[in-house]
């Protein structure tokens, strides 16, 4: 059976709670709640490191690496999910922060960089604001088998020189 929306694309909604709705305590609320608000197209389209920019600094610096993922994903998951190692290393410590809007992340190392290779490494946590994660869009044939729930880590390797 395929699931349809009632919502769809393109079009304009208002979302109404009338005052006389009762909130937590039973209590109604003081006026009514109007949000209009316009439908997109569902965004099914799993995240993928590959389709980042990232921006590396020079060996000897501690300048951040900088990614640019696109669209914006959810912060308090990229704040965690995100991580940078040289190959086959233990994570780098350092200062890891959000972007604006979301759509970007910055990680400034607590030492120097030392020219090499290193990754940028996710955990399968990570999910943009659809509920897409790497690799999985939010949007799951539940008659399939799911092999695994637990987190794996991808990485993109990059060079500091």
């Amino acid at each position: 059976m395929l699931f349809r929306s009632s919502l769809q694309p393109g079009r304009h909604y208002t979302l109404v709670v009338d005052r006389d709705w009762h909130d937590g305590w039973g209590q109604p609320l003081d006026k009514d709640y109007r949000r209009e608000f316009q439908t997109v197209a569902a965004d099914t389209t799993p995240i993928s490191l590959a389709t980042w920019t990232l921006t590396v600094p020079k060996a000897g610096t501690t300048d951040p690496v900088a990614v640019a993922f696109g669209e914006p994903l959810d912060r308090a998951l990229m704040l965690r999910a995100l991580a940078v190692r040289p190959v086959g290393m233990p994570v780098l410590p350092g200062d890891a922060r959000a972007g604006e809007a979301d759509r970007s992340w910055t990680f400034e190392p607590e030492m120097r960089w030392k020219p090499g290779r290193y990754e940028l490494i996710a955990s399968s946590v990570l999910e943009d604001l659809a509920g897409n994660q790497i690799g999985r869009p939010f949007e799951v044939d539940t008659f399939r088998r799911v092999e695994s729930t637990d987190p794996t880590i991808t990485s993109r390797a990059f060079e500091i020189r």
